[in-house]
C-alpha cells in the first residue's frame, strides 16, 4: 500500500475497522489460493482462528479480477510505482460462528454473550501510467459488518495517488491524499473519520522510502458519546528486505 499507517486505524479508539484476525493481527489458519487466467484472476480460501480449540474457524474468501494487467503473485498492490497499468477489482467475505463476542462483568460470575460475525468486502484499484505527466492512482474500499457485539457496523475508504515521472536522485517523490470513514455500532453515534495527506521519497518502491505527512482524525469516543478532534505530524522511514 501507498500509505505509511495500515487502513482501518482511527485515533484514540481500538479496535480497528478492519476484517478479523488473530490477537495481533495475524493468524493461524491454513489457505488455498490460486491465479487462474495467467494471474488475471485470482481467489483464496482460508480457514482461521485455529490456534484455539474453543473457538470456532474463522472461514474468509476473496475473488480478484485484474483486467489490463496480470497480477499472478500471492499479494497484490494499490500501487505498482509507474510501472504497469491496472484496473483490479476484488469482493471478498468471512464468517464466525459465535464470532462476535461480549464479556458481560456488571454480573459474577461474568457472562460471556456470543452472536455470529460476519463481513462482507469490495475493493477496487485504478492506475495509470500517463508518460511525462507521470502516474495518477485511484483506490476505494468498502466493508459492511454483522454481529451484535461489533464495535463497527460499516467502513469505507478513497485515496489518490500522484507520482512524478522523474527520477531525483536516486528515488522519485509521490503525493497521497486519503480519506476514511466508520459508523460505530452505538445507538446515536456519529461517524469517525480520518484524512492523511503524505508526500513521500521513494527509493526502491515501498522497500526503502520516507514519507513526510499529516492526519487529522474526528473519532466518535463511546465513553463521552461525542466526537474527538486529533492532528498529527509524522515522519515515517521504511527499510525492508524486497
Amino acid at each position: 500500500m501507498d500509505e505509511f499507517f495500515f487502513p482501518g486505524f482511527f485515533p484514540l479508539v481500538a479496535p480497528p475497522a478492519l476484517p478479523k484476525s488473530g490477537p495481533l493481527g495475524r493468524d493461524v489458519g491454513a489457505t488455498i489460493w490460486g491465479a487462474p487466467l495467467k494471474g488475471h484472476l485470482k481467489y483464496y480460501l482460508g480457514a482461521f482462528n485455529l490456534y484455539d480449540v474453543g473457538l470456532n474457524p474463522l472461514l474468509s474468501g476473496r475473488l480478484q479480477l485484474s483486467l489490463l494487467n496480470p497480477e499472478p503473485n500471492f499479494y497484490h498492490r494499490t500501487t505498482y510505482f509507474g510501472t504497469k497499468d491496472l484496473i483490479s477489482i476484488g469482493v471478498g467475505g468471512q464468517y464466525q460462528k459465535d464470532g462476535s463476542v461480549f464479556t458481560d462483568n456488571s454480573v459474577t460470575p461474568p457472562v460471556v454473550l456470543t452472536d455470529n460475525f460476519k463481513m462482507v468486502t469490495a475493493d477496487a484499484t485504478v492506475e495509470k501510467n500517463v508518460g511525462e505527466a507521470g502516474t495518477v492512482s485511484l483506490v476505494g474500499a468498502f466493508s459492511k459488518f454483522w454481529g451484535e457485539y461489533q464495535p463497527w457496523d460499516n467502513y469505507w475508504m478513497a485515496s489518490l495517488g500522484y507520482m512524478l515521472p522523474q527520477t531525483i536522485g536516486i528515488g522519485k517523490l509521490r503525493g497521497t491524499v486519503r480519506y476514511q470513514r466508520a459508523l460505530d455500532t452505538a445507538d446515536g453515534a456519529d461517524a469517525s473519520s480520518v484524512l492523511d495527506a503524505q508526500l513521500s521519497y521513494n527509493v526502491h518502491a515501498w522497500f526503502a522510502r520516507f514519507a513526510l505527512g499529516y492526519r487529522r482524525g474526528d473519532t466518535f469516543l463511546r465513553a463521552t458519546a461525542a466526537t474527538q478532534a486529533s492532528n498529527m505530524m509524522y515522519f515515517g522511514i521504511t527499510l525492508a528486505d524486497p
